[in-house]
């Protein structure tokens, strides 16, 4: 009997440490997975941008979500406005911190008249109004260089059509009763606004940009220069054809115009 109960005993014991055991191994995982102890300070993220408070987040080991968005004026667009938890909080790594963005709000604008105008005082009109003029077609016509028709998204618009600023627009004028052909101007060295507007005051378009190395943003692209173009300047192209164009930073990559033809076409 006793041999029995002894026996139920050290069952009994064996079993409260094994339960210890697994308390003590169930703790110690849990302060693992939730980083007890283990406690970071939220940065303050109130007028950056997400491009600029990722990283900042990412190494502390926190998470985000952008939950909002509203528009207070006199603040950039995309700029962060509020943080849950806020600054300085103390919070766990693994903690998301919720997010709201100022947004922008859209600002539209009506069209001017444009028809019958000449190209230039035409595209004049509309980028002063806040348009973008992407495309210029020419078409037969009586009237050389007057715009004929005005289209946004394929469709004819008429004036007064109220589109949001900085809408791209597509113009129509005539290419007059000659042939339909103009030569083609040199564009290198340009930066890609004037290759544009040189473009267009030919009768012409860009087509494909191409960058020798991508531009980090809208003001580094403005240091960049036409090096390259096709067709080269002085040949001829349909009226309203399009321009392609090679940007670059470096001045080495300026070729000749010869320097592009083949190799063949100087043993003519």
């Amino acid at each position: 009997m006793k041999t029995a109960v002894k026996k139920i005993l050290v069952h009994l014991g064996v079993m409260a440490l094994l339960g210890i055991l697994l308390l003590i191994g169930v703790t110690n995982w849990l302060d693992k997975y939730t980083h007890h102890g283990s406690a970071i300070h939220v940065p303050p993220l109130t007028d950056l941008t997400m491009e600029q408070a990722i990283p900042l987040l990412e190494e502390l080991g926190l998470r985000y979500e952008i939950v909002d968005s509203m528009h207070i004026s006199g603040k950039p667009a995309g700029v962060i406005l509020e943080q849950k938890p806020s600054a300085n909080a103390k919070v766990k790594i693994g903690r998301i911190v919720f997010i709201t963005l100022n947004k922008a709000i859209e600002e539209s604008m009506a069209v001017p008249y444009v028809i019958d105008f000449s190209q230039r005082q035409a595209i004049a009109s509309l980028e002063g109004a806040g348009f973008v003029v992407n495309e210029i077609r020419f078409v037969p016509s009586e009237f050389r260089n007057l715009v004929i028709d005005l289209r946004y998204r394929g469709e004819s618009i008429e004036a007064g059509t109220t589109l949001p600023v900085g809408s791209s627009l597509s113009l129509i004028v005539g290419q007059g009763r000659s042939s339909g052909y103009v030569m083609v101007p040199g564009l290198t060295v340009l930066p890609l606004d004037s290759a544009i507007l040189t473009a267009r005051l030919s009768g012409l378009n860009i087509g494909e940009v191409i960058y020798d190395v991508t531009p980090q943003n809208e003001q580094q692209a403005r240091s960049y220069f036409v090096y390259r173009q096709e067709p080269l300047e002085n040949d001829y192209l349909q009226a309203g054809s399009r321009i392609k164009v090679w940007m670059t930073q470096d001045s080495s990559l300026l070729l000749k115009p010869e320097d592009f033809l083949p190799a063949e076409a100087f043993y003519n």
